[in-house]
């Protein structure tokens, strides 16, 4: 998937029903495997993004998303 397509997804996730934590982690988790993570540092990234979803809104990630 190229970016422009995978900017297109999230967006039309963020605007739908079938957005979910679940599916973001599952992102990050195929994510992890395509850059040869190791399972440490892939549950550490995921403990992350987990602590980022009790403490940032959807708006305020994709606010960060498209500012960086």
């Amino acid at each position: 998937m190229k970016e422009g397509q995978a900017v297109n997804a999230l967006s039309a996730l963020l605007d739908s029903d079938t957005w979910s934590n679940a599916a973001c982690c599952g992102y990050v988790l195929l994510a992890c495997k395509n850059l040869g993570y190791t399972k440490q540092e892939s549950r550490n990234l995921l403990e992350a993004v987990n602590a980022a979803f009790e403490n940032y809104t959807i708006q305020q990630a994709e606010k960060e998303y498209y500012r960086t």
